[in-house]
């Protein structure tokens, strides 16, 4: 193991204890930095997505905003699976449940958007996305 190698590990470790502690904005810092260290895992794009997910519903003025983060971590999710293809099942499965919580075609439509519009993710996120609705 290279000294990078150790230090993604360490980096990707305490972006895992960020997200427990439900500190998102470290949780992605470190995430961010695992990534720079070790550019071919995929991981901490899966970490950064679950904060998303874990944060959606307190991110956002109404229930279109307070979904627009489950967008954002599946665009994590389907990041990290081009960029790993070893973990292309544990994203797929977040993928498959973090899109159940995607907004009602209704939905999106009461707030005077549609699918496939662009949508920035306020809050901490701070993500572009396109907005998609549950199937």
């Amino acid at each position: 193991q290279t000294d990078n190698d150790r230090k993604a590990t360490s980096a990707y470790l305490l972006a895992t204890v960020y997200l427990s502690l439900h500190n998102y904005t470290s949780c992605r810092s470190y995430a961010q930095k695992a990534l720079e260290l070790k550019p071919t895992d995929g991981n901490p794009l899966l970490i950064i997505g679950d904060a998303y997910a874990a944060s959606s519903k307190d991110c956002g003025e109404d229930e279109l905003g307070k979904k627009a983060g489950y967008w954002a971590a599946v665009d994590k999710y389907i990041q990290a699976k081009r960029l790993d293809s070893s973990i292309s099942e544990a994203a797929d499965k977040r993928i498959s449940a973090t899109s159940a919580a995607f907004p009602s075609q209704e939905t999106i439509f009461f707030h005077g958007k549609k699918v496939g519009d662009p949508y920035r993710v306020e809050c901490w996120i701070q993500e572009n996305t396109t907005i998609r609705a549950a199937r």
